[in-house]
């Protein structure tokens, strides 16, 4: 039985619990010892949790010996538990940065665009990553104020993180696309993103280089080298022709 953690967000740091034992020696003697589960558990709220004991049932196969010497096998069912364990979340320092989210770790936040010719018309992609160590899957996008002539739609969202090691490593990218407007010059500020570094016990902020996007004139690289419309043509005569063919291979099969 394996304990709910609940008011928690969980990683599995085991792809898969197979039950295959490793040797633990105690007092000289070999046990085999089990995995039952390894998780990050990230709380989503502050305040006092309660993780329930873990429970293991198991048939343990002993031989009771008579007064005769005679050996009778039996089984014995035992099962086995672990301590509770009480978590107290703390509630985070009251004097947030305006921006904060609920990062919580220690990250850095960087931003690039995807052309570095740019013609109106053309595909933009800005990405923004947050990388470094932490509670990765509960980021949120960092705060970016976007020009006015740029229509930014939701991000694609990717993360990529060691799950094997604690704390959680790793980053997560927001990808925004849009289309170039007119030509000259589109500056989009640094984004800035704000997190609380429990190390230290202190908020810092992260951000990243400014883009200036220059869109100038000429064709976009959507339509370059596209192939021109060929006009279609009919042709009766010669699908008259062809359907001819095909009726006079259908009856000359019949006929054979």
């Amino acid at each position: 039985k394996r304990p709910p953690l609940t008011g928690f967000s969980i990683i599995e740091m085991v792809d898969e619990y197979r039950g295959e034992p490793e040797t633990e020696f105690v007092q000289g003697l070999p046990f085999n010892t089990y995995l039952v589960r390894q998780v990050h558990a990230f709380a989503l709220q502050p305040g006092q949790y309660k993780v329930e004991a873990a429970e293991v049932s198991s048939n343990v196969h002993l031989i009771k010996v008579d007064d005769a010497l005679n050996r009778i096998p039996f089984d014995e069912k035992i099962v086995s538990k672990s301590n509770e364990l009480d978590v107290d979340v703390k509630p985070l320092p009251p004097d947030q940065p305006e921006n904060f989210s609920g990062a919580v770790g220690n990250y850095e936040v960087s931003m690039k665009a995807n052309l570095s010719e740019i013609h109106p018309g053309d595909l933009v992609k800005v990405v923004i990553t947050v990388k470094g160590r932490g509670n990765i899957p509960l980021l949120i996008p960092p705060i970016v104020q976007w020009p006015k002539e740029v229509d930014t739609a939701d991000p694609v969202v990717r993360e990529e993180y060691n799950k094997y090691l604690s704390p959680l490593e790793g980053q997560k990218t927001f990808e925004y696309s849009f289309t170039a407007p007119d030509t000259g010059h589109y500056l989009i500020p640094a984004a800035v993103f704000s997190f609380f570094d429990p190390s230290v016990g202190k908020y810092k902020i992260s951000q990243s280089d400014s883009l200036d996007l220059l869109v100038i004139a000429g064709e976009s690289k959507s339509t370059i080298g596209a192939p021109e419309a060929i006009p279609t043509t009919t042709n009766s005569n010669r699908q008259m022709y062809w359907f001819a063919v095909v009726v006079l291979a259908i009856v000359s099969w019949i006929a054979y």
